[in-house]
């Protein structure tokens, strides 16, 4: 349906117009009748008519300056003019400034059905190449934000395939990267679902990228779950003008609360490169600025510095000791020890203000990788959502502590669901067994005394045992047995004697033996080597 106004300062011609025109058959209602250019300019700004039926003389406003006036607002309907015959030299004035078609005086009714029929032809057209046009241009973005993609993806992984001539790569990815300065930035907030792809904050903040920064050459972004990339290329001498660019738009991304309601937001800037093969540098020097967060915990720019880059090992925080713990109170499914276990790891890390906050990081993929371990064995199906999910939540909580909470309530959840789904399985026993195992590693433990335990018969638990961990008693308890005495040859002064008491081997000679025998060298070597 078509929407007209009539627009003449006799009212007889509007009336006659109502009465000629076969609105029914051409689809077309009429929204207004108006007498003078004014009302007329403020029905137009009301209803956005398609077609706008307009006398060349009228009172306030003339036909030709309500055109002027009305495409100057925003009006882009197809304006028809009626004109006597004294009038007609102003109609070819008109027609520059855009007007569809015109009528004479006295109307016909034939005319006057012709020319609005011409006149909705020439609009569902013109639609239809818009909407063409528009389906073109989206295709374009479309192609451009997969290829975006890839090409981040591929500087990651394969930094080798850009050691080629640029013009190559601006042919393969339809970009128009030039002799620069290359620099990663990652925009991340405390809150996890507004960088979904195609979300609206995303929308907005893409736009906000893409105005600010006008000295680039080229822009590179990409929606990430730990947030949105860009690698920016542009002349060094605009070095300064991209920095005040990076700070304008972490204002303008902040007044997007008024919004998206309150959010905190970090923008990583990742250190400078000159060839596009070495963007890698910088987009994880960005990731490792990025993990300031958890010191800053507020709205915040962070650049780059050489002393950020340093050689992180979580094991310089965290022993390699209390991660084994965490997975063996997984194994056997204590959910006590393993909050206790979290609350001390937390403590550690409050307590400790030393250490690079990408250690924060580092613990995490260290937590996951042993809830991968653990799930594998249960339902290896689930591991993969599992790990994504965990991610996805942690990279936007910007407190050490409140991460640590959310892995650990995730383990906690993992945990309840594989106990209820097990509690009368056959591998409990087995659990309680593993228990018994790692609470008396100080004695000599046997077959009959550990299936005892557990109320079954020596042969049956030995079958048992191997079905569900895939080594017979013996050979597991001295696994468990020789992984203790590592840790305390690690991390105590105890004399070998003490070590070897301490994991219930009364004769040394026996226990240097045996230890030789699995690692291949001493036990007094193992401490030379690895304390």
């Amino acid at each position: 349906m078509f929407k007209i106004i009539i627009a003449d300062d006799e009212k007889k011609i509007c009336s006659l117009i109502q009465a000629l025109g076969d609105w029914e058959e051409l689809q077309i209602e009429i929204v207004a009748v108006c007498n003078d250019g004014l009302e007329a300019l403020q029905m137009i700004n009301k209803h956005q008519p398609d077609i706008i039926l307009t006398d060349i003389e009228m009172p306030v406003y003339s036909g030709l300056e309500l055109i002027n006036m009305a495409r100057d607002e925003g009006s882009t309907g197809a304006f028809i003019l009626i004109s006597g015959c004294k009038q007609f030299e102003y109609v070819h004035e008109a027609m520059s400034f855009g007007v569809t078609d015109y009528i004479l005086k006295p109307i016909d009714a034939q005319v006057l059905n012709q020319t609005l029929k011409a006149t909705c032809s020439k609009i569902i057209s013109k639609n239809k190449n818009k909407q063409d046009t528009k389906m073109l241009e989206q295709l374009v973005k479309d192609k451009r934000i997969q290829l975006q993609k890839k090409l981040f993806y591929n500087l990651q992984k394969y930094p080798e395939e850009f050691q080629v001539l640029r013009e190559e790569i601006n042919t393969r990815y339809e970009t128009n990267f030039r002799e620069g300065v290359y620099r990663c930035i990652l925009i991340n907030t405390n809150v996890s679902n507004l960088h979904l792809e195609d979300t609206l904050f995303q929308k907005k903040l893409l736009t906000i990228i893409e105005e600010n920064f006008t000295d680039c050459f080229e822009k590179v972004e990409m929606a990430a779950k730990e947030g949105v990339y860009c690698i920016l290329n542009y002349p060094v001498e605009k070095e300064a003008d991209i920095k005040t660019d990076i700070y304008k738009i972490f204002e303008e991304i902040k007044k997007l609360v008024e919004i998206f309601c309150d959010f905190s937001v970090i923008i990583a800037v990742g250190k400078e490169v000159y060839e596009l093969r070495s963007s890698s540098q910088s987009i994880d020097t960005a990731k490792l600025c990025e993990s300031y967060k958890f010191v800053y915990q507020a709205d915040k720019v962070i650049e780059y510095k050489a002393s950020a880059e340093m050689h992180i090992v979580l094991s310089d925080v965290i022993p390699d000791s209390e991660l084994k713990r965490l997975s063996l109170f997984l194994e056997i499914m204590d959910l006590d020890q393993m909050k206790e276990w979290f609350f001390n790891i937390a403590n550690l890390v409050r307590n400790n203000k030393e250490f690079h906050p990408n250690v924060i990081y580092l613990l995490r993929d260290a937590i996951i990788k042993v809830m991968v371990d653990f799930m594998d064995k249960f339902n290896p199906g689930n591991t993969k959502q599992l790990i994504e999910d965990v991610l996805f939540e942690s990279n936007h909580i910007m407190n050490p502590e409140r991460l640590l909470v959310a892995i650990k309530n995730n383990m906690i959840i993992l945990m309840e669901r594989l106990i209820a789904e097990s509690e009368n399985e056959a591998n409990r026993p087995i659990r309680i067994a593993k228990q018994y195992i790692y609470d008396n590693l100080n004695k000599t433990l046997t077959l009959e005394d550990v299936a005892g335990q557990v109320d079954l018969s020596p042969t049956y638990f030995s079958k048992l045992f191997k079905k569900e961990v895939g080594q017979n008693f013996l050979e597991y308890v001295t696994d468990i047995k020789l992984a203790q005495s590592k840790e305390l040859l690690r991390n105590t002064n105890d004399t070998v004697a003490q070590i070897a008491y301490k994991v219930g081997y009364t004769d040394e000679k026996y226990f240097s033996k045996l230890f030789k025998k699995i690692n291949g060298i001493k036990p007094t070597e193992f401490r030379r080597l690895y304390s």
